[in-house]
This record gives structure tokens, sequence and C-alpha cells, in this order.
């Protein structure tokens, strides 16, 4: 559809939300994208092959502290990005902020809001302190706009009320990773703990490590892990897989003995991935199991409140009978095709 235009938060580093923007550019070939910021190489494969338009937020923004850095003139930045008229329908990823851009009243907006980050987020400096309240106001608002609104988990739209026209899980490509037989499991066996990185800030990384070490366990950061670039020098590269290619992702998570998630993340598609090639899975407390693990009731699945509960559940591992199936049967709810059917039927209501 040429008439089309998606729209997101930002482009200048990669999050979870910019996966479910590949996702819509997949979807619309020739949809132009409109960004607050944008930065040059955030993806080679999809997002960067459209024009993107940005707002002065790219000259002033170049990470993902910048961002948040500068958030007090998202609002006035919101303002300069305008959707052209010709785009008679608008499809929005937003996390808070790009539900807010300027359009015509012509033109339908479809919005797919995805975990407001900037309110889960710990604010790091006084400035962002300050306008956090006057950000949440000004995102509440904006939502009067929107012609059809999706959340990801039905936690986040409890305080949305009747706003919501569909709870949908997030899109997540899990044909590419298909389920491992317990045989095929058994042949790529590596005996590692796979860590996601992304999941855990570098205070709770250390102390998984030293609690990992004294049991001595072998295990490995998967993931993006720029963060833990301290945690990289102390204890080696040895300990850190960089490939995010699917064709070495899913043996490793096959044939590991599960991957752990931490307690930061507001989204894992690693562990739905995880799930889909029947992989065990451990979760710490986290927004992430909350709102998206919660109806996962078979073997397979560990909920862990902190390290001496994980090392119960490691020492009888040995006992439990994992179920590939019903694991992968859960991870199929977040089937990126199941996703795009929502978007088209939201298309066609309006």
């Amino acid at each position: 559809m040429s008439n089309v235009a998606i729209t997101c938060d930002q482009l200048v580093f990669y999050d979870d939300s910019t996966e479910i923007v590949k996702q819509l550019c997949l979807l619309f070939p020739d949809a132009e994208v409109y960004t607050l910021a944008h930065k040059q190489g955030i993806d080679s494969s999809v997002i960067e092959q459209r024009k993107i338009h940005s707002s002065f937020l790219s000259h002033l923004v170049h990470s993902e502290k910048d961002f948040w850095k500068k958030s007090y003139l998202i609002p006035s930045a919101a303002k300069k990005v305008f959707v052209p008229c010709e785009n008679k329908i608008i499809v929005n990823v937003s996390s808070g902020f790009s539900h807010c851009f300027s359009r015509c009243k012509e033109s339908s907006l479809i919005t797919y809001l995805f975990d407001e980050a900037f309110q889960l987020r710990s604010a790091q400096s006084f400035r962002e302190k300050v306008f956090r309240g006057y950000l949440k106001n000004w995102s509440f608002k904006g939502l009067r706009n929107i012609d059809y609104l999706m959340t990801p988990n039905k936690h986040s739209s409890k305080s949305l009320e009747k706003k919501v026209q569909k709870v949908i899980f997030p899109p997540v490509k899990v044909s590419d990773y298909p389920l491992f037989s317990a045989n095929q499991k058994k042949m790529l066996a590596n005996n590692k703990l796979l860590i996601e990185a992304s999941s855990m800030d570098i205070l709770e990384a250390k102390k998984l490590c030293v609690f990992l070490k004294e049991r001595e366990e072998k295990f490995l950061f998967v993931g993006n892990q720029a963060h833990l670039e301290e945690l990289k020098q102390k204890i080696g590269e040895q300990y850190f897989f960089k490939s995010q290619c699917t064709g070495e992702l899913a043996p490793l998570l096959a044939g590991a003995r599960g991957l752990v998630v931490g307690s930061k993340t507001l989204f894992s598609p690693l562990s739905i991935k995880n799930l889909a090639v029947g992989g065990t899975l451990y979760s710490f407390p986290s927004y992430f199991r909350d709102c998206y693990l919660e109806d996962i009731q078979t073997e397979g699945f560990f909920k862990v409140d902190n390290l001496k509960d994980f090392s119960n559940i490691l020492d009888k591992s040995q006992e439990f009978h994992i179920e590939g199936q019903k694991l992968r049967a859960y991870a199929m709810k977040f089937h990126d095709i199941k996703w795009n059917g929502e978007i088209k039927r939201a298309l066609e209501s309006l």
C-alpha cells in the first residue's frame, strides 16, 4: 500500500521496538518512515533502504544516553514531525512519544503502544526527573487522537481502560527457530548456561558471574553486550558470544543447558526464540516475566526468585523432563505472521 506511512520514537539505538519497525517495513515495503531522531546505520538490511524523515533531534542525539538526556525536547520535536496528507494510514510503533506526531485530520492512526519505556525507566538526571511527569501527561493526552490502539500485553492495557481495541504479543520470527528433537539436542550439547546480556545491568551480571564460577558452571553471554565491556575485560572474551546470526544462534540455544534472563528486560525476543527450539528458560523477576510469561505451566520454564533459588533449581535439573513441544507451542503465540494479520485487520476496520 503506497498510502501508508510508518512512525516510531527513534532510530538512534537498537531496542525491541526497532525489531517491530523492521517487521512493519517488511509488511509495507513502499512506506516511508517518520521518527524523532535517526542515526544512519542502525539497520542495514530493511529500515535504511527506505526514506527516513526525522526532527532536529537527529543533530543532538547520537546514543541512547543522549536520547534520554534530551527527552525534555521531545514534545516540541514531535510537533515538527509532520506526516503528509497523502498518507491516508499511519502505522505507529510508540514507546510513549511518536503517536503524538503532527498529521492531517483525514489520516487514520493505528498505534501499537509498545511498553512505555520512559515510564518504566529510572531517571538518570535531575532534568529528566523534573520533566517525567510532564512527558507522561503529554503522552497520555496524545492517546485521544489514536483511531485504533493496540498494546502488547493485558497489563499495559489496564491503565488505558476502554481505549484499547486489541491486545497482541510482539512479533518474533519463530519460524527461523525450529524445534530440535532430543537426539539433535544431544548432538549439539555444549553443557553451557547461556545468559542474555541485555537483560541485566553490569552489577547483576557481575553477581551472576561470581555465583556461576563458584558452582564451576560453564556459561556464555549472548545478545547485545556493549554495556558489559568492563566485565568482558575482567573475565575474558571467551565468555561472550558475539554472533547474532540465526544459523549459529538456533543450534547454540538448542544445545545449551538453558537460557538465563535477568531482571532488567521489558521484552526478550531471545527468550521466545529459545522456547521455540524447545530450550529451557530460567527467568529472574522482571516486567517481561510478569507480563509475557505468566501463563507458561510446563517443565522447562523456571521462575527464579534469587541466586539461592537458582542454585536449588540447577541442583535438581536432571530430575526435570523438558517438554519441548509445549515450550514451542507457547512461543507460537508471538509468531510474526499472527501479528501481521492483526495489523492488516486493523487497517481493514478503518
